[in-house]
């Protein structure tokens, strides 16, 4: 039972490290709502009452898909991340057309993991 405690000691200890030398913004919960636009109800505004009736979005002027092609950049390592991709000239030319909707895990990049909570983000 000792060692057991020991064992977890050590290996809580060593998660403690490695989570502090990743970016703040990687350990930070709150980050995810940093450039994305206010949560709201999954409801849709149709531009008139017959659109609404018959329940087809994608058939509205106001309908935009965000599946298709995307330009994705996946780096190991979070310091090496490009930090100002956000700019209108920066340059993606470099960088992967990724099919959307999909998982980017399942498609070659990083290794597939799975874990209830936390997600591991970082690996000894």
């Amino acid at each position: 039972m000792r060692t057991f405690l020991t064992t977890l000691s050590l290996l809580l200890a060593t998660s403690a490290v490695i989570g502090q030398q990743l970016p703040s913004e990687l350990q930070t919960p709150e980050v995810v709502s940093v450039n994305r636009m206010p949560m709201r109800a999954s409801a849709f505004a149709f531009e008139n009452k017959n659109l609404a009736s018959k329940r087809e979005k994608e058939k509205s002027d106001y309908f935009l898909t965000l599946n298709g092609q995307w330009k994705f950049n996946w780096v190991q390592d979070p310091h090496k991340r490009p930090d100002d991709f956000f700019k209108t000239d920066f340059d993606d030319s470099k960088w992967d057309n990724f099919k959307v909707p999909a998982n980017w895990e399942t498609n070659g990049y990083g290794l597939p993991i799975y874990v209830n909570q936390p997600y591991e983000f970082a690996r000894p």
